[in-house]
């Protein structure tokens, strides 16, 4: 067996002659992801057609309950208006609890604003506080500094 290009027999207008095992290897090969394929596709299939079955099962569902509804409907009229009755107030108690919700988040809008301003004003008097802590702080300073200018001056007055 060659093992190298130049040592291959060649054909004439072609190339090398490839081995004919390897040609068997490759067809194996092609055959095999072929199949794969195959099932792959078979799979597929299988799932939507199933998908399908579902969905027509959905809908049969579907149009029974449909069915059933209308012929309680007709058979038990008061059963009906009861159910309705209580739908509606369900209905009406969850718009009630909407409204009270819309207010409530109205208030707290407001004590929010209230807060800010408060908050604001705070934080002005701070500002105003701090601003005079400082000028009392320097004027302690002065006071203390003229205290010992004071001290120094009745020494120096004594001796």
């Amino acid at each position: 067996m060659p093992k190298t290009r130049s040592q291959q027999p060649k054909v004439a207008g072609k190339g090398p002659l490839e081995d004919p095992i390897q040609i068997s290897r490759k067809l194996v090969r092609a055959h095999l992801l072929a199949v794969k394929h195959q099932k792959k596709i078979l799979r597929l299939r299988t799932v939507l057609g199933h998908h399908r079955l579902q969905y027509d099962s959905a809908f049969f569902r579907m149009k029974n309950i449909d069915e059933e509804m209308e012929k309680k409907r007709l058979d038990h009229p008061e059963e009906m208006i009861k159910i309705r009755k209580a739908q509606h107030d369900k209905v009406e108690k969850a718009i009630q609890y909407a409204a009270e919700l819309e207010t409530r988040a109205a208030i707290m809008e407001t004590v929010k604003e209230k807060q800010d301003v408060q908050l604001q004003q705070i934080n002005e008097q701070l500002r105003k506080t701090e601003e005079e802590n400082l000028e009392l702080q320097q004027k302690l300073v002065a006071l203390r500094r003229e205290l010992v200018e004071g001290r120094r001056q009745r020494k120096q007055n004594q001796s």
